[in-house]
């Protein structure tokens, strides 16, 4: 019986996940899913039900007790074999991790987040032999004072082998993932909605490049800014793009988003996809001339990036590209748990054939809820549902579909969605309002795999809706409502054996209207993470315009005179105790540029101090330190070393007052980063 695995990613601020390897089965969960706070970075949380509805009060944010309960319930375990995590001690401590290990189990620290990001896409691919190429804003490597923004590598299956690694410098902070991240500020937008933006601007208008190559690698280039680029501050990134794009301030900004895809922004998110493709493109071709393989592995939040990636695929010499579907953050930890599994207890790799790795639900336990909130809703119960509700899609119905186990990774898979009739331009009016997300932006298409090639070119099947592809003219005369304004679309190849549960609605719609393919986005409105219970479910269906949910076994709707106006809803709040908090990226920055002998490489606070490492020179050697802060009234009153549990060694406290001192005055200057 192979050895039992809890993966966590101890240096995430973001997108935080839990990971379980039992049995060779994985489990998994986003922390946002649970505590409801969007990108989370693993709060803990209680929840109370009110006549409103559940109020989820969040606390101990980096604490992901509830996370690791959730996955290890799934496996139906109570302890691990072996805790592989990417932190250091005191992550160990902190969380106490040793009450999750059977004895004589094992916490291991794995040493590189770029690496991570690797694995999670070569073990979980089919491929024998694969080039990895990793892109993301920034990821931290154990023994560097830099992080890595690009990297590559080659796994044969038994080896793995780092070809290239682009680090940051003092002179380049920003590579292509933290260009892109700095553009969503300029856009006020996310990274899908200017990749979608892109395809109504001219990116010739912007001949001049963010991005240049120098020594071998791709970095933002100083010159092209009037002065150092911050990722820390929105008016720092704002005021650094207004002067490249010669920009005169917020105000035309601000006056060009009510018309967006009509203004200059729409080039400006033309540029900035064509550079992003270009350079992706260029890392690919320089991966596969050292390597030959015909396989690529994609990962890191820039590879979720659709558009570029199908131009990966046409414009290189791979044959076969896997895209990690959970490329961002979140699919760290299950890179750290399948590397510990596959590379080193040595057990054989396994198809895995989807990423509905989280919990279903039991007829029962919707019944349940259902029962709750029977004052608003009315519920029809059946033994198929599968054909009442493929009817309802075919009478043009917006339905809310809670089927099955949750989806791992960003995207909606057909467990978790919203569906709707491809071949109604009001239907995708109504499914983007519901959204609330702008009309002009795409909606994707989920189709049958056997019926693929008759609407999209493709060169690729992308399970995972992460490949872009022209559309057919089969395709704009019986689904224009999945069709883009450039003639693409971002189809999911659904196949019955790896995707039964949303394979069968498909068929059977595909038989009652003609059409194998369906709307399919995901189930959540504007800021909310994907809906992970059937309780948000309903609140969603009370909340949103949709004409029905279908939940397990029922059809359930408003009843009529119940308005769509908010009268229960999830809320979050944050106990005040977690209020104290300050913006700790921009103190690393503001750190980094008044220090000279150190260098700050990450702070974060947790459970009510502050986690400090730094680089430190003393004569030739560099030191690293990791340190925890004990702060009453902008002041720090106790130093701790992390790696031991002991207060810091007095000889170590001369090279830190420097830190000490400029750490305090931000404290004592800046304004608390209050949710």
């Amino acid at each position: 019986m192979s050895r039992s695995i809890l993966a966590i990613d101890g240096n995430v601020s973001h997108d935080s996940s839990v990971t379980v390897i039992h049995n060779g089965e994985i489990y998994a969960v986003e922390s946002e899913r649970l505590d409801r706070v969007k990108k989370s970075s693993g709060h803990d949380f209680t929840v109370k039900h009110t006549p409103e509805g559940p109020v989820y009060t969040v606390t101990g944010e980096g604490a992901f007790t509830q996370a690791i309960a959730y996955c290890m319930q799934l496996a139906g375990i109570t302890h691990v074999d072996y805790i592989i995590h990417t932190q250091a001690q005191k992550l160990v401590r902190q969380l106490k991790l040793g009450q999750y290990l059977a004895l004589g189990g094992t916490i291991k620290r794995f040493p590189s987040h770029h690496l991570a990001h690797a694995c999670s896409a070569f073990y979980f691919s089919d491929f024998a032999e694969s080039a990895v190429l990793v892109v993301d804003g920034s990821g931290p490597e154990h023994g560097s004072p830099f992080n890595i923004l690009q990297s590559m590598y080659y796994f044969d299956g038994t080896q793995i082998k780092a070809i290239k690694r682009t680090f940051a410098t003092q002179e380049h902070q920003v590579g292509i993932g933290l260009n892109y991240y700095l553009h969503t500020h300029l856009m006020g937008m996310e990274e899908g909605s200017i990749m979608g933006l892109s395809s109504y601007g001219d990116h010739s208008k912007y001949p001049k490049n963010m991005l240049y190559r120098v020594g071998g690698h791709t970095y933002l280039n100083p010159a092209n800014l009037p002065h150092p680029i911050s990722t820390s501050t929105a008016e720092a990134r704002q005021d650094s793009l207004h002067n490249h794009y010669a920009i005169s301030g917020q105000g035309p900004v601000d006056a060009a988003r009510k018309d967006v895809e009509h203004s200059f922004l729409a080039d400006v998110a033309a540029k900035l996809q064509h550079e992003t493709e270009e350079r992706m493109i260029e890392l690919a071709l320089e991966l596969h001339k050292v390597t030959g393989a015909k396989n690529l592995c994609l990962a890191g939040g820039v590879t979720l990036n659709s558009v570029a990636n199908n131009k990966i695929l046409e414009r290189t010499p791979f044959e076969n590209v896997f895209i990690q579907p959970a490329a961002h953050d979140a699919g760290i930890t299950l890179g750290l748990a399948l590397f510990a599994h596959h590379h080193q207890h040595g057990e054989p790799r396994r198809r895995r054939p989807n990423v509905f790795l989280g919990k279903a639900y039991t007829d029962a336990e919707i019944q349940q809820t259902l029962s709750r909130y029977d004052a608003y809703i009315t519920v029809e119960a059946h033994d198929d549902v599968y054909p009442v509700a493929a009817q309802l899609l075919a009478d043009e119905e917006v339905l809310a579909w809670f089927q099955g186990r949750l989806e791992f990774g960003p995207r909606a898979l057909g467990h978790r969605s919203i569906l709707g009739h491809p071949g109604s331009i009001a239907v995708r009016d109504r499914v983007s309002d519901i959204k609330r997300r702008q009309r002009w932006r795409p909606l994707a298409p989920a189709v049958l795999d056997t019926h693929l090639d008759a609407y999209f070119q493709m060169l690729n099947h992308s399970a995972y809706m992460l490949l872009v592809a022209s559309v057919t003219d089969l395709t704009r005369q019986v689904a224009p409502a999945v069709v883009h304004v450039d003639g693409t679309a971002r189809p999911q190849s659904v196949n019955c054996d790896d995707n039964p549960v949303f394979h069968r609605i498909i068929h059977l719609f595909h038989e009652k209207s003609g059409v194998p393919i369906l709307i399919n986005t995901s189930l959540n409105s504007k800021g909310e993470p994907l809906i992970e219970n059937p309780e948000q479910a309903v609140l969603f269906l009370l909340n949103s315009g949709v004409d029905a949910l279908v939940i397990g076994d029922f059809v359930v709707r408003r009843k009529p005179d119940c308005p769509t106006d908010n009268q229960v809803s999830v809320r979050v709040k944050r106990a005040e105790e977690t209020w104290n908090s300050i913006d700790c990226d921009a103190c690393v920055v503001s750190l980094n540029q008044h220090l000279s002998q150190l260098h700050v490489k990450s702070l974060g606070f947790f459970r009510g101090s502050y986690n400090v490492v730094i680089q430190v020179t003393i004569g030739t050697q560099e030191r690293t330190l990791d340190l925890g802060l004990e702060v009453l009234k902008g002041g720090v009153t106790q130093i701790i070393n992390n790696r031991n549990g002991a207060a810091m060694s007095e000889k170590f406290l001369p090279l830190v007052g420097p830190f000490v001192i400029a750490f305090e005055q931000f404290l004592n200057t800046s304004t608390p980063d209050k949710p």
